[in-house]
């Protein structure tokens, strides 16, 4: 499914699993043919395959598994999926933001740090990767809430961990991105496995 795309994922099976590439990771168009098909559900038998394959290796805690992103690539795609070049300062940005998903640095600290204005930055932010600040900050902010569905805490306390300032924020920024409210989200997850992530309280995401 490409980024970005809201969808529905129906299904006969007890579990789903979710191979997920975070789109500014990697150039778009220089994909493998399988993952560069029209928009819309992708048919890829093979990959599917081992997916599942990977699936079952990670559960067992293979110690020969690769740990990290290039080994990854080549076990399920055969080749290391292309890395784009990016402006450095974009970069230095984009790392921030993956190390602190909660964090609610303002677009205009980040331009000082990059000795550009406000409006230049955001703009050299959207054009190096695709999509806008404020919408790439949403969904890593809500996206780390993954790794405390399993986890029992109040709803509240989680908002305020994961950087959001109040409740209706928390409630908007999570319906927009999963479709659900936090409630029904985390009720809905109790089965969620976070494979070769560490599973503590606003953990950091791992791409693969």
């Amino acid at each position: 499914m490409p980024a970005y795309m809201p969808h529905r994922i129906a299904s006969d099976a007890m579990s789903v699993v979710d191979l997920l590439i975070e789109p500014e990771t990697v150039v778009p168009t220089l994909l493998p043919d399988v993952l560069c098909q029209s928009p819309g559900l992708i048919h890829a038998p093979e990959l599917a395959q081992r997916v599942r394959q990977l699936l079952l290796r990670l559960q067992v805690k293979e110690p020969e598994l690769p740990n990290d992103d290039a080994g990854f690539d080549r076990m399920l795609f055969g080749e290391v999926l292309p890395r784009p070049q990016r402006d450095g300062r974009i970069q230095a940005v984009l790392d921030d933001i993956d190390a602190q998903p909660e964090g609610g640095t303002a677009a205009e600290v980040y331009a000082q740090g990059c000795h550009l204005s406000a409006s230049r930055f955001v703009h050299l932010f959207k054009q190096e990767t695709g999509i806008p600040l404020r919408t790439l900050r949403m969904w890593k902010r809500a996206r780390s809430l993954l790794h405390c569905v399993n986890q029992r805490a109040n709803l509240a306390d989680i908002a305020l961990l994961a950087g959001y300032p109040d409740s209706t924020h928390f409630s908007h920024s999570v319906r927009t991105v999963y479709g659900l409210s936090p409630k029904d989200m985390f009720a809905g997850s109790r089965e969620l496995e976070l494979l070769g992530a560490t599973t503590v309280p606003m953990a950091r995401p791992r791409r693969n």
